[in-house]
């Protein structure tokens, strides 16, 4: 028998020894007691469970910080949402138009329920207009910004926190 397996064989042999549990570690938890700002860069077009992965990490960044019992009212959270990102703020029909396919933007009900807890949702108008999109062709609870760049720096200049995909 080679070195390697014998190694394998006594690690498995000890870790399932009885009365055997996992070593102690600290696991450090939030430490930051304040009002959390953060705004999250969001250029991809990338998916997530079918819906946009800046949107998704949104939902994530949101649950995360209600789970370490962050009052709601101390989480300001923002998504800039710019590049390839911005098709997944399109209202549906201006979705099916501009993708090809057919049914509701998955990315919606995402968008929805974000801006109901609090999120806000902001899209570069500078890309709205290099793309030719009219502005009822933009979801209407997202925010539109002049230029996502500027947008970014104010809000790190505002005290946010800069998150990027």
């Amino acid at each position: 028998m080679n070195a390697r397996l014998l190694c394998l064989l006594a690690a498995l042999c000890w870790l399932m020894t009885p009365g055997w549990s996992e070593p102690e570690r600290p696991v450090l938890g939030r430490e930051f007691d304040g009002p959390v700002k953060a705004v999250v860069d969001v250029s991809s077009g990338a998916e997530i469970g079918g819906i946009n992965e800046g949107l998704e990490y949104l939902r994530r960044v949101r649950q995360a910080y209600l789970k370490s019992d962050l009052p709601v009212e101390d989480l300001d959270l923002r998504g800039v949402f710019h590049g390839e990102a911005a098709t997944s703020l399109l209202t549906d029909a201006a979705w099916q138009r501009v993708t090809g396919k057919t049914g509701p933007n998955p990315n919606t009900t995402a968008i929805e329920e974000l801006v109901a807890h609090g999120v806000a949702i902001e899209l570069c108008d500078a890309r709205r207009r290099r793309q030719g999109w009219a502005m009822e062709d933009i979801h209407p609870r997202v925010t539109l910004v002049g230029n996502a760049y500027l947008r970014l720096i104010d809000l790190q200049m505002q005290g946010f926190v800069y998150l990027f995909l």
